[in-house]
């Protein structure tokens, strides 16, 4: 590990160089990771291979988090440290951070989308609606590396392409002036998850081993704990109380009289894991490279014009919609049909689906849609099957895979 402690000691000195001020911290990580780019330097086999045949390690910051699989800590330094985080099937959250620092990618690829929040109304000091604005989306390569700024102006996601990515990370322990690191959602709110109340979490924990057990009185225990809460408390409970169970639906409605805006960013909020939970579970089984890039675009990013864009970056020798309409091909025929209708309701990939995909992807409505099929099909034919054609446009709009990607104009433009 000498490049990170070499690269660890850099730092150390340009940090102290500046009284320690936590707000130059960023730009002088990402200088220095910049001009000492870990990617040309260090091999991830050297770091498992040196890891594995160790008999000790840097101080392990992070030993048991889940962000990271796993975190590494490579080097200790003071008030901040340097980790290797791997990445197998893991995606970020929508989130900010509570310190500063640089990332760097070592090994595979990720592609980042970044976002504004414009708050509308603070429920509490743990929760807000509001709307998500998507700023803008990269394809990060090896060697690429980005600054982390904490606080709210800087907010992002990463899907991670590779098995396994690996990321290296340096960063503060903590910005002593960071507010809350708060994650976001595309159903228009933001909340903490790292709000650390005892009496929250033995609820939450109680809560949790009530549904777990299957307990009979568990949503009625739920509804003691959760009506007379706060709302970041009360979203936090719903949390723990979650079930497929349709008795949780019967919950929520009991519950929408004294929390109308918490259960409404709650539905919210489980709509959207259910999408990404749908999208995961398909790419978990994927391995083609290139498909697992689209599938990334189709979880993370919330604008059909941005999808293209870093497409026709990616690839720039074809169209990225026919691009996009290849790997569904490709998809339909290797990966989607083990899995039946749950990510196309009602509609299959085969030959008049793709033609209609092909159609959408160029933004037009459904009228001018139609239209534009009547010169591939023949107005008659178009005519004869138009209920048919709107179902199929319907259902390629509401799919859990495509919501984003096909939005009606009139949608795309109000798009979180």
């Amino acid at each position: 590990m000498d490049f990170f402690s070499k690269l660890g000691d850099t730092i150390e000195r340009c940090w102290q160089e500046t009284g320690r001020d936590h707000a130059a911290f960023a730009a002088i990580a990402a200088r220095c990771v910049s001009d000492n780019p870990p990617a040309e330097y260090v091999a991830t086999d050297e770091v498992i291979h040196t890891v594995c045949k160790a008999t000790s390690l840097a101080a392990q910051r992070n030993l048991r988090s889940p962000f990271g699989q796993p975190p590494l800590t490579v080097y200790a330094g003071t008030d901040f440290y340097i980790e290797l985080l791997f990445w197998v099937d893991s995606t970020t959250s929508i989130h900010q951070h509570a310190f500063s620092g640089a990332f760097h990618v070592l090994e595979g690829s990720s592609v980042e989308t970044r976002y504004r929040f414009d708050v509308g109304e603070r429920l509490s000091p743990g929760l807000a609606t509001g709307r998500l604005e998507p700023l803008g989306v990269k394809h990060l390569t090896r060697g690429c590396t980005e600054r982390i700024d904490m606080g709210p102006g800087f907010i992002h996601s990463l899907f991670h392409l590779h098995r396994p990515s690996v990321s290296v990370v340096v960063r503060t322990d903590r910005d002593p002036a960071a507010p809350a690191q708060f994650n976001y959602s595309a159903g228009g709110f933001a909340y903490d998850p790292f709000f650390d109340d005892a009496l929250l979490v033995r609820k939450m924990q109680i809560l949790e081993m009530l549904e777990r057990t299957g307990n009979e009185g568990r949503f009625e225990r739920a509804f003691e704990a959760i009506a007379p809460a706060s709302p970041h408390a009360a979203f936090s409970l719903l949390g723990a109380a979650k079930s497929d169970d349709p008795r949780f639906e019967a919950l929520l409605e009991r519950l929408r009289e004294a929390h109308p805006e918490v259960t409404r960013c709650f539905s919210a909020h489980l709509a959207e894991q259910a999408r990404e939970r749908a999208i995961i579970s398909l790419r978990s089984a994927i391995r083609v490279p290139e498909h697992r890039f689209l599938l990334a675009l189709l979880l993370t990013v919330p604008r059909r014009t941005d999808v293209l864009k870093i497409i026709g970056q990616a690839h720039p020798k074809t169209p990225p919609a026919d691009t996009i309409v290849r790997w569904l091909s490709e998809l339909a025929n290797e990966s989607f049909a083990r899995f039946g209708n749950r990510y196309l309701p009602s509609a299959q990939l085969d030959e008049t689906t793709l033609v209609v995909f092909r159609t959408l992807l160029d933004g037009l409505s459904d009228a001018d849609a139609l239209l534009h099929l009547e010169a591939e099909f023949g107005t008659e034919q178009v005519r004869q099957n138009r209920a048919e054609l709107l179902e199929l446009i319907l259902a390629l709009r509401g799919s859990v895979l495509f919501r984003n990607l096909l939005r009606a104009p009139c949608e795309e433009s109000h798009a979180h």
